[in-house]
């Protein structure tokens, strides 16, 4: 379907009625294809229209999960100052950016947009914002949890994947995520960075298993049949590796 033929589409109450709360899309690709193959087909290639529509759509929801259908960077960039999103309680989001060969202040400037976004969820507690593709995994989150101690809301960002990004605590980023966290009546900020993941990550779906993702990304039964594909054709070209030594 033609970019401007899904904006239509998200905008449309009659496709998504004003009582729809919740909307989870996962674009699924097949990493084999090649450079022109994937420019004739015109596989997964966020488009910035495509995010201000999700955008201005999630004002009416309680969750939203998009993958590789727009970039997370757009979805943000495209927020106007007087939205508020009263209602929505989780979103999840892929990102480019999150890359390790993308240069740290790149990454922060795309956290504190998110960061700059959050201040205006007021009931927001779970923010995924993620990469997967064979080699490479991370994840940025941001949730809120009743504290074990005191029964409070506790809030933690937390970074994971197959390379480091530092959250300084005296950072902007995490400036930033405090601010989120203090409007929401949470006692501070807990900072978490889980250990490197070191297994060989095969593809897009592998990564969100490895990445603990919310099923709101992709169901399971989904996810179980991409991987399983993505397994068959990752073994294939290794196998063709190995023909070719």
């Amino acid at each position: 379907m033609a970019d401007l033929q899904f904006i239509n589409l998200l905008l449309d109450s009659d496709s998504f009625p004003s009582a729809t709360r919740k909307i989870s899309l996962f674009e699924d690709y097949n990493p084999e294809y090649t450079a022109e193959t994937r420019r004739i087909l015109a596989l997964p290639r966020p488009m910035p229209d495509l995010a201000q529509a999700f955008a201005k759509r999630s004002l009416e929801l309680e969750q939203l999960s998009v993958a590789f259908m727009i970039e997370a960077r757009d979805f943000f960039q495209a927020r106007r100052s007087k939205w508020i999103w009263e209602n929505l309680t989780k979103l999840a989001l892929t990102s480019s950016e999150l890359d390790r060969n993308r240069k740290p202040p790149h990454i922060a400037t795309l956290l504190r947009s998110a960061a700059a976004a959050a201040l205006s969820m007021p009931k927001l507690h779970n923010m995924v914002i993620w990469n997967g593709k064979r080699g490479e995994a991370c994840k940025f989150q941001y949730s809120i949890e009743k504290s074990r101690e005191n029964g409070r809301p506790a809030a933690t960002i937390t970074w994971m994947g197959t390379w480091n990004f530092i959250l300084d605590p005296e950072g902007d980023v995490v400036k930033d995520w405090d601010a989120v966290a203090a409007k929401t009546d949470c006692e501070h900020l807990h900072i978490r960075t889980e250990p490197r993941i070191t297994a060989v990550v095969k593809s897009h779906a592998h990564a969100i298993r490895l990445l603990g993702l919310p099923t709101e990304v992709v169901d399971p039964g989904s996810l179980w049949q991409i991987e399983k594909e993505m397994e068959t054709s990752w073994q294939k070209q290794q196998g063709t590796g190995s023909e070719d030594q």
